[in-house]
């Protein structure tokens, strides 16, 4: 949460940015990021199932969009309305998933 916080301030800092360089720049340290730790634990896998590529693409895409959303919205209104919308998507996340029939494994 103390990260979520510092990426809040920053990027309401660099709001006179465009939003597509804040969004290349995010994703090309999550790239790098997320390649390193696998790359650390010895687990990349690549997807080869149709199913899984069309899963990653999607959630690319749809990522995507939700930072240049929260990017437009951290440059046009107050943070602390923001961050508190954001913070709402782990509750519609929840529920989401739930509605579509997927369950945590505790559940099941």
């Amino acid at each position: 949460m103390l990260l979520n916080t510092f990426v809040f301030i920053i990027l309401r800092f660099l709001r006179h940015v465009h939003s597509s360089i804040s969004v290349v720049l995010l994703a090309t340290v999550t790239i790098l990021l997320g390649l390193g730790m696998s790359l650390a634990m010895n687990q990349f896998d690549i997807p080869r199932e149709d199913i899984h590529i069309a899963a990653f693409i999607g959630l690319a895409v749809l990522t995507s969009i939700g930072m240049i959303s929260f990017i437009l919205a951290l440059q046009y209104e107050e943070a602390g309305l923001v961050a508190l919308i954001r913070c709402a998507d782990v509750i519609f996340s929840f529920l989401w998933q739930m509605l579509i029939g997927v369950f945590p494994d505790r559940y099941r």
